[in-house]
C-alpha cells in the first residue's frame, strides 16, 4: 500500500476519490466501507424473510438481481417524498403564499432576489443551452 501511488496510480486515484466507500445518505461525512455496506444490505435482505430461499429458486434470484437496484432507487425516492411531505406539514402549503417571495420549502427561509430571478429564467436558459448543444 505504501507504493500504491507509484505502482498503480489509477487505483490510488480511485481510493483518493472515495471509491472504497459507499454513501447511504447525501451527507459525505457518513460514508461507510463497502464491505460494511454489503453486510448491512445482506442483513436487510434477510430480515422479514427477504432473501430466505431466494438462492434455491433461480427464477426468483434472477428477478431479484434485475429488480434489486430499481427497488433501492424507489426506496431512496420514497425517502425524498416523505421529506417533502413532512416539510409541507410543518411550514404549510408553499403555493398558498401570496407575498411574492420565494421560500425554501424545508425551512421557509426567503431566498435572495438573485436566486429568485435565476429560478424564473432557468427553464428558458436550459432550453436555449439544449438547442445550442443540439445544433453543434
Amino acid at each position: 500500500m505504501l507504493l500504491l501511488k507509484e505502482r498503480i496510480p489509477e487505483v490510488h486515484d480511485a481510493f483518493e476519490n472515495g471509491a472504497f466507500v459507499a454513501c447511504k445518505t447525501e451527507r459525505s461525512f457518513s460514508v461507510i466501507a463497502l464491505d460494511h455496506a454489503h453486510e448491512q444490505q445482506n442483513s436487510a435482505l434477510k430480515s422479514d424473510g427477504g432473501i430466505v430461499g431466494l438462492t434455491h429458486n433461480i427464477e426468483a434470484l434472477r428477478r431479484f438481481m434485475v429488480a434489486g437496484p430499481e427497488v433501492a432507487l424507489i426506496e431512496q425516492f420514497s425517502k425524498h417524498v416523505d421529506a417533502i411531505v413532512l416539510a409541507v406539514e410543518i411550514v404549510g402549503n408553499p403555493f398558498g403564499v401570496t407575498n411574492g417571495d420565494l421560500h425554501r420549502l424545508h425551512d421557509y427561509v426567503v431566498m435572495s432576489d438573485n436566486v429568485a430571478a435565476s429560478i424564473m429564467v432557468i427553464e428558458k436558459e436550459g432550453q436555449e443551452q439544449f438547442l445550442e448543444f443540439v445544433m453543434k
